[in-house]
């Protein structure tokens, strides 16, 4: 028996989000025969509940393309769903649902009668033509003052035809205000859509099903949208009601494609007055740049309108409501009128809507032209496209539209060319989101428009002037000794004030490096690189002000002056350990952060000294119960994560980064340590996910790419793999650890020449840290067993409480070389290092029963919680009593009874079982033999996993190269 922890384990609940992933992601697959592709073995637990989530995924992607979609397609497929009347029933109200959505006349016992099942329990779904409603056979949604999953509500902001909006607060986050929408529960593509995080889109935070109801949680930015000021205001120039929202005067946006800073939507020069339509403008380019940031990454939002427009209180303009209410889109032009929808749809958006397809990204900017049209008009879109209660007629007012029609409006001519073209019949002929929000930043800049024939006119003359307007001045010394004599006088007056701001600014950077120090220099284990950026940014912070005597932190308040020097004393105390750290006088390593001080009044500080000292427990209590400032100091969420990983946690785990992601949506920490939390726990698609936007904000960072490279391996996609561990030695090619990895991958391709260079490479370098002395002695283990023993006990004489490390030392000398009673001390460290880690338990009690004492191998079976063991554990009890049997008769019962659970529970270990010299003494057991025979023919039909795409194979490989790991 191995007395190591692998990663076999069996199936359970989760596999039925990794089938569901997989099936999907392959965007291609379509229709029965597709399916049948991805599905689970018929023998698995969970197969009724995994075929029907694939079949109502199935059906609604056939739907949206057109096809007319029905359960029944699937009964040859799958027919073992048709015998599971729970999860047919699920599949049947999906393909009710749909066939409802696209107008048919079909009722719940129609489809009780075909397919056998109750309906009594489905919601029920708004006749065709009724008039729109929230109700649902449910009742009511919350009302303000009720508490919704976890949430307090405070007060009513608002009330739409697919939902409650409401004022709420967050009480395990200190009670921070949100606005929670409530709506009908309903299928949303949350994930996709909370990817999205650019300024002009209002983020989801995250989503809470309570009974028949969603919560979706979204930062709470401000009141009114841009529907308050359409009615509100409806005598007055829009653009200028949405300037007087402003306290001050800035300067115009201009617009990139990335997210930016917000900024108000005033006008740029008090003293030359701007006309109505730059404002409508500058809104306008802002939902654009939103729409080309959704666009780029797939998702339509197919309800642009002013209701959907939250004009926040700092000025900027976000879009609303993404595809929220995808899944309840009515054919009904009473929902679509009553919801202000109808007067800003396309005209092929108008015609897709009697049978449920999906609108283009094209629709969206259509949305736009009429919104920017109402905006510079002052006019609702109805008097000026047409109005009708009748699809076909208003699509038909809609493609017949020509901007020649509006010639007695004042509109100038880019503004016409570019109206022209957003409202073009033709999706094909119209802006993309992204070509408008240029066009409309080169018009408010002065330059000539990109993507349309812009018409010379006066306005371009203006243009060419304002561009050139330094030049001209030239053209006047009078006019040029003003612009000095105005320079200096306002330079004069005006200085105090900018060094002010320049302070203030100072500050904000100085809070950011800070909180980007605290978090890089509190990671675990033995991470350089992500030290050395931890200390740049300490550095950063500490010459934002040079020392006290710097006139620039007189400026600012005494809290904050206060605050600067609390906090640079932080940093050069963290600088001091990270500098011992790096230049140890023995071999010692503490983990970096706070000195160990359980004095310290401070619990971040506490929590910190006590994850040094191994506490873990004690952290989790001391940080559960901390209010105020403190529960929200993205470090203590880093802390969380690291002590509930430490413990073996992982979903709690998961849960504290997650918290730390929503803290901090732009710092690298939350993602890259949540992708190592799900790279442990098997979730290596979503892992992959989190490297990626880890990356994205700490390029080049070669931790993050090696992790990212070690679950692109476990999910088969080798080439990525292998271009990720080569990005990685461009960064930092003294890793052992990453040329035994890009050799691994090699050999996994056939590279054989490759991968012996890469082999050669890696046993070169010298490690630095414990993983680093792993890979290499586990790179050794096919050559020469003694090598690898010498290597790895000289990695455990510089890192004695490595886990990794002891792990490995044990299974060489216990398995390899059969050497029980020099593997027997290191299985004693590596229960001391783990005490709460089952796996290491049960392995130094073999070790104990191979060398002869029974009763100390008994006694550790008895103190551990074996209601928390998996099937591998309990293989290793049967492996324990197998030994042991020898001394005690008794202990052959013992034996078969572990081993019978653990077939039980995973039928694939009997493969192990049976070459398992532990179990020798049992094999002549005719219960023994009969067990094995029963296991080996379930384990041919129990599933490993989803299935995968071509090329994918199942990892195979000897030696596992450990990734970064927590403590």
């Amino acid at each position: 028996m191995k007395p190591l922890t692998t990663d076999d384990a069996g199936p359970t609940d989760a596999d039925l989000d990794a089938y569901v992933e997989a099936f999907e992601d392959a965007s291609d697959a379509l229709g029965p025969d597709s399916l049948a592709l991805f599905l689970p073995g018929r023998e698995h637990p969970c197969f009724a509940a995994i075929a029907a989530e694939m079949v109502r995924v199935d059906l609604e992607r056939r739907t949206r393309r057109g096809h007319a979609a029905r359960l029944s397609d699937y009964r040859e497929v799958v027919p073992g769903l048709f015998s599971d009347p729970a999860a047919l029933a699920n599949a049947a109200f999906e393909e009710y649902r749909l066939r409802r959505r696209g107008g048919e006349e079909v009722r719940p016992e129609q489809l009780a009668r075909s397919y056998s099942i109750d309906v009594s329990d489905w919601p029920a779904l708004k006749e065709v033509g009724a008039a729109p409603t929230l109700g649902l056979s449910h009742g009511e949604p919350p009302r303000a003052g009720e508490v919704f999953g976890g949430f307090q509500l405070v007060e009513e902001l608002g009330r739409g035809a697919f939902g409650v909006v409401y004022l709420a607060r967050q009480e395990e986050l200190s009670s921070r205000e949100v606005v929670l929408k409530i709506t009908p529960r309903r299928s949303v593509e949350a994930q996709r859509l909370a990817r999205l995080h650019h300024t002009n889109i209002t983020p989801i935070y995250s989503l809470h099903a309570e009974g028949p109801w969603l919560g979706i949680c979204m930062p709470y930015l401000g009141r009114r949208t841009l529907a308050d000021f359409t009615r509100t205001e409806p005598h007055r120039d829009l653009a200028s009601t949405l300037a007087n929202q402003q306290d001050e005067t800035v300067r115009m946006p201009t617009w990139s494609m990335r997210p930016r800073k917000p900024q108000s939507l005033a006008d740029p020069k008090p003293q030359t007055r701007a006309l109505p339509e730059q404002r409508g403008l500058a809104l306008v380019g802002q939902l654009a740049e939103g729409l080309a940031h959704a666009h780029a990454r797939g998702i339509v939002h197919s309800d642009v309108k002013p209701a959907n427009v939250l004009i926040g209180d700092d000025g900027v303009a976000r879009l609303l409501d993404f595809n929220l209410s995808a899944d309840g889109t009515s054919t009904d032009v009473q929902t679509l009128m009553v919801g202000g929808t109808l007067p800003y749809l396309a005209p092929e958006h108008l015609v897709s809507l009697s049978h449920g397809a999906p609108a283009p990204p094209a629709s969206d900017v259509y949305s736009l032209g009429v919104l920017l049209l109402q905006l510079v008009t002052g006019n609702p879109p109805q008097a000026i496209l047409g109005d009708s209660s009748n699809l076909s007629e208003l699509a038909a007012r809609r493609r017949a539209f020509s901007i020649e029609q509006l010639d007695g409006l004042p509109l100038t001519p880019p503004v016409r060319q570019m109206l022209a073209r957003a409202l073009a019949p033709d999706p094909a002929a119209r802006y993309t989101a992204a070509e408008l929000a240029e066009d409309i930043a080169r018009h408010c800049t002065d330059q000539t428009l990109k993507h349309v024939q812009e018409p010379w006119s006066r306005q371009s003359l203006h243009k060419w002037r304002r561009r050139n307007r330094v030049t001209l001045r030239w053209a006047g010394a009078a006019a040029m000794a003003c612009a000095m004599l105005l320079a200096a006088f306002f330079a004069v007056h005006r200085g105090a004030r900018l060094n002010q701001m320049e302070a203030a600014r100072s500050f904000e950077a100085f809070q950011h490096d800070v909180l980007t120090a605290r978090l890089l220099l509190h990671t675990p284990g033995h991470e350089p690189e992500i030290w050395s950026r931890g200390a740049e940014a300490a550095r950063n912070a500490l010459g934002r002000f040079g020392g006290p005597d710097n006139p620039s932190l007189a400026l600012l308040s005494r809290q904050d002056q206060t605050m600067v020097s609390n906090q640079t004393r932080s940093l050069e105390h963290l600088l001091g350990e990270l500098d011992a750290r790096q230049n140890p006088d023995d071999s010692f390593q503490r983990p970096l952060g706070i000195a160990p001080d359980t004095s310290s009044s401070e619990p971040i500080s506490m929590a910190a000294s006590m994850v040094d000292m191994g506490d873990y427990d004690g952290v989790l209590r001391l940080l559960s119960s901390v209010r105020g400032d403190n529960a929200s100091d993205p470090v203590r969420w880093l802390l969380l994560g690291n002590a509930q990983a430490a413990l073996g946690r992982l979903p709690e785990a998961e849960t504290a980064y997650t918290a730390l992601v929503a803290l901090q949506p732009e710092a690298m920490a939350g993602y890259y340590y949540r992708g190592l939390a799900r790279l442990q726990s098997g979730r290596y698609a979503l892992a992959v996910d989190d490297f990626t936007e880890a990356s994205d904000r700490s390029p080049d960072t070669a931790c993050i790419l090696l992790n990212r490279a070690v679950a692109y391996r476990k999910l088969g996609v080798w080439k990525a793999a292998e271009r990720d561990v080569t990005d990685a030695l461009s960064v930092d090619d003294a890793n052992p650890r990453a040329w035994l990895l890009r050799a691994d991958l090699r050999k996994s391709q056939g590279d054989l020449q490759g991968a012996a260079a890469d082999t050669q490479e890696g046993l070169q370098r010298q490690p630095t840290d414990e993983l680093g002395w792993s890979a290499r002695g586990l790179a050794l283990l096919d050559r020469s067993p003694e090598a690898a023993l010498k290597e790895l006990r000289q990695g455990v004489e510089r890192f004695p409480d490595s886990a990794t490390l002891h792990k490995n030392l044990v299974h060489l000398l216990a398995d390899q070389l059969l050497r029980s009673d020099e593997a027997l001390p290191y299985a004693r460290r590596l229960a001391e290092i783990r005490p709460d880690d089952l796996s290491a338990q049960l392995s130094l009690a073999v070790l104990l029963a191979r060398t002869g004492d029974r009763q100390a191998a008994v006694e550790i079976i008895s103190r551990l919680p074996l209601q928390h063991a998996t099937p591998l554990d309990m293989l290793q009890l049967a492996c324990v009593y197998g030994v042991t049997m020898s001394l005690d008769d008794a202990d052959s019962a013992e034996s078969l009874k572990w081993l019978r659970v653990a077939l039980r529970r995973d039928p694939t270990l009997c493969l192990r079982a049976a070459k398992d010299s532990d179990l020798a003494l049992l094999r002549d057991s005719r219960e023994y033999q009969e067990l094995m025979q029963a296991s080996t023919r379930l384990s041919t039909l129990r599933p490993s996993g989803p299935a995968r795409g071509r090329g994918a194979r199942a990892d195979q490989a000897a030696v596992e190269l450990p990734a970064d790991t927590h403590p």
